[in-house]
């Protein structure tokens, strides 16, 4: 839309349509509106007559973003029904992926929940065998050994700490395999992003 802002003489007060004074001062002011392609701007002001129906036709193509309107201060907004799509396709996205997870048992899926069970495990192994050494040590056992040896082959005893020794080695290694399922998971998605 062209706007021209003339003030007004004698010679212009007899103007055609498609314009507006503004009587709020000594002087008069005459604003003139013209409607047509803003092409600068990419924004089309339509007709209210439809004088220009073949334009209003064409004005789908040729604005750059249909879901945008401009705003009073000039910025753009999106439109109120595209927030709520918007919003709906968010709420569609959540739906999905809580049910992959729930049918995975887990976020990072199958294999992650099954290196998680098979951890947690092991580390139940670890534990009880730790546990072992207390129940092994009887302390009126150890005071009434007079012995030295007899004192360090309860309180060391080898085939405890290899045991404890295995434990730690098959946790550390069930550890990795939780890492390795997430980085996994982690891979394919940014594989499935682009």
């Amino acid at each position: 839309m062209n706007i021209n802002i003339t003030p007004e003489t004698p010679q212009t007060s007899s103007t055609a349509q498609g314009t507006s004074s503004n009587n709020a001062g000594s002087g008069n002011t005459r604003i003139q509106f013209s409607r047509g392609n803003s092409r600068s701007s990419g924004l089309r002001v339509p007709s209210l007559r439809g004088e220009d129906s073949e334009a209003a036709e064409d004005s789908d193509a040729e604005a750059p973003d249909a879901r945008y309107s401009a705003g009073s201060s000039g910025r753009r907004r999106v439109d109120t029904h595209d927030k709520l799509w918007a919003e709906i396709d968010i709420l569609n996205e959540v739906q999905r992926i809580s049910q992959l997870t729930q049918s995975d048992k887990g976020f990072f899926g199958k294999a992650h929940s099954d290196a998680v069970n098979q951890l947690r495990q092991t580390q139940i192994n670890l534990a009880r065998a730790l546990s072992n050494i207390d129940k092994r040590m009887d302390k009126y056992e150890i005071a009434e050994a007079g012995d030295i040896d007899t004192i360090k082959r309860t309180l060391f005893n080898p085939e405890h700490f290899e045991q404890v020794n295995h434990n730690v080695e098959q946790s550390f290694i069930k550890l990795q395999a939780v890492g390795e399922a997430m980085k996994e998971a982690h891979d394919r998605e940014n594989w499935d992003e682009s």
